[in-house]
């Protein structure tokens, strides 16, 4: 494989946006640690006068992750932020007005491998947040095992992420007057595994806790959709049902987080790293969804603000993906020279869409999905004759990026997910 090294005339700026972003992948896969590695050398040189009066603090301390944090303004307002956002670049989208009165959850799609949309938008000072949402704080939650490590915890905490956990949440939303904004990745570390560029695979079916937070405390819900948030990494495959997918789900349920492999670029040259590639993030913000406060909710309300949820990030998805999404892997821009599997007029003379989008909802974490919505047309066609060759034994067969994905089907046929060619940009919610 030939190597493809970087230029040496490269701007002074985009060097510097190479550093930031450095620092910030290092200070993810390995502060943490480092940090334990120095308290473990503190108590096995006996250090006593540092480690001591260090974890003296940390019980008293233990909690403040789920009471707000520790924020810094300082740390969120380090030039080194203003370069790692102009890397990719990102860039907040506001479709909506907010009543800062209201507490509201944010429910950030997709994960992706890093989360690199979440943090540059919600944790540092250089993004639009407070332009586009005066009299707001968000809270960007994480894994509350990232708090449990000394020293890491402190830096984590002054860029203003929070625990995950339901008493984090909650405290944050019984903000008497409004203006706090819970970020929540729904999908999880079990999303993360799904994060490959060009796909969109969405973990929120059974995702519920936020939906009765958000109407125990009254908080109205907001879906996010980050556009592009899958396109910085690329993943070793893993499909589901592989010895090394089977291998990350048993390796998450014992430490309680994901291990996608993952690669893209190096710092000096483009073929093979730990640096993500240059890809524009466009973090949308939705339309808020009213939620009345019930103290006690029932599960009939908790499904139903539950399904309305999955209709509005659907809707999102749909009114925004060909600016932010589509356009990217077009036939006859990026990708051409072969021909499509629709005849030119498309089916039934509909035409040919620039992309579908099939939104697979399933019920557990099999392969076996419906088709259940087709985002372009709702209806069912026929098959032109020359394409019925495409139709196997209740299958329907999707084309994307010259692979095959076969899905099985329990009801009728929904034809736009074979429409583009080769191209198929695919929304997938699971449970």
């Amino acid at each position: 494989m030939k190597v493809e090294f970087a230029p040496l005339n490269i701007p002074l700026a985009r060097r510097l946006q190479t550093a930031a972003v450095l620092q910030w992948v290092l200070s993810f896969l390995l502060l943490a640690q480092v940090c334990l590695g120095i308290i473990v050398l503190l108590i096995i040189y006996n250090y006593w006068f540092l480690y001591i009066p260090y974890l003296t603090w940390l019980y008293f301390d233990w909690q403040t992750p789920e009471q707000g944090g520790r924020r810094s303004d300082w740390v969120r307002s380090w030039t080194i932020w203003r370069y790692f956002k102009d890397y990719f670049p990102i860039q907040l989208v506001k479709t909506w007005d907010l009543d800062p009165s209201h507490n509201y959850i944010f429910g950030f799609h997709p994960h992706g491998v890093l989360v690199v949309g979440a943090f540059g938008n919600f944790c540092t000072n250089y993004s639009e947040f407070k332009e586009l949402f005066p009299g707001f704080t968000a809270y960007l939650h994480v894994l509350p095992f990232w708090f449990r490590c000394p020293f890491f915890r402190e830096y984590l905490m002054s860029s203003g992420p929070v625990s995950v956990s339901k008493k984090s949440v909650s405290h944050v939303l019984r903000k008497k007057g409004g203006g706090n904004i819970s970020v929540i990745v729904l999908g999880g570390a079990e999303e993360s595994l799904d994060a490959h560029p060009g796909k969109f695979t969405l973990f929120i079916r059974q995702r519920k806790g936020f939906v009765k937070m958000a109407l125990t405390h009254g908080a109205y819900l907001v879906p996010v959709f980050s556009f592009g948030e899958n396109e910085l990494f690329k993943q070793i495959s893993n499909p589901e049902g592989s010895w090394l997918r089977t291998l990350q789900e048993k390796l998450q349920k014992i430490m309680g987080f994901a291990l996608p492999l993952f690669h893209a670029r190096g710092i000096f040259q483009y073929n093979f790293g730990l640096m993500p590639y240059r890809k524009p993030i466009h973090t949308v913000v939705g339309r808020p969804i009213p939620v009345p406060q019930t103290l006690h909710p029932t599960s009939e309300q908790i499904e139903e603000l539950h399904h309305t949820y999955m209709e509005e990030l659907r809707k999102l998805f749909e009114a925004h993906k060909g600016k932010y999404a589509v356009d990217n892997w077009l036939p006859g821009s990026a990708k051409t020279g072969s021909e499509s599997p629709i005849s030119e007029e498309g089916v039934n003379g509909f035409g040919r869409p620039p992309c579908a989008v099939a939104v697979r909802l399933c019920t557990s974490n099999i392969d076996y999905c419906k088709v259940m919505t087709c985002s372009i047309y709702q209806a069912n066609f026929n098959f032109p004759e020359s394409n019925k060759k495409r139709l196997l034994s209740g299958h329907v067969l999707c084309h994307e990026q010259n692979k095959v994905d076969q899905i099985p089907l329990t009801q009728k046929i929904c034809t736009a997910a074979l429409l583009g060619q080769k191209t198929l940009c695919i929304l997938r919610i699971l449970s």
